[in-house]
């Protein structure tokens, strides 16, 4: 079931440096943007699948945002946790939730994103994954 809208919500750079400084901050490492243009391209990519290729499947648009974020390496420290949380707050600000992994899901999929983002995947691979995992948010838990 495609996971679709009109016009997605997007991220800005700036949310993903937010969510880069908070990552950082809770594990105590330097927070230091190495490269705003990497961060700017790797914001745009789910925009250009969206406009170039007229997908709407918020899935592959965030999979697009969380690969695009983890091999641009754009921050000093927290690059694939990073990728991570900007996916998920793509996703929430889009009207959807990840549902309650079963045991050893969670490990099983922080590998997969892993392997996509060092080209030991693909991003079709991570798709399937989140595919069955994400859920409306009813109108009641916005």
């Amino acid at each position: 079931m495609p996971i679709d809208q009109a016009e997605p919500r997007w991220l800005t750079a700036g949310e993903v440096i937010a969510i880069n400084e908070a990552v950082v901050e809770f594990s105590g490492e330097t927070f230091l943007v190495r490269d705003h243009a990497l961060l700017e391209g790797a914001v745009s990519r789910p925009q250009q699948l969206f406009i170039y290729e007229g997908v709407t499947d918020i899935v592959p648009l965030a999979v697009r945002l969380i690969v695009g974020l983890g091999q641009a390496r754009a921050f000093e420290q927290g690059n694939k946790r990073t990728a991570w949380y900007a996916g998920e707050a793509f996703w929430e600000l889009n009207g959807y939730t990840m549902g309650a992994p079963s045991v050893g899901y969670d490990y099983r999929l922080a590998r997969l994103v892993e392997a996509v983002i060092i080209y030991e995947a693909d991003e079709v691979e991570l798709s399937l994954a989140l595919i069955d995992a994400l859920y409306p948010i009813s109108s009641g838990d916005r």
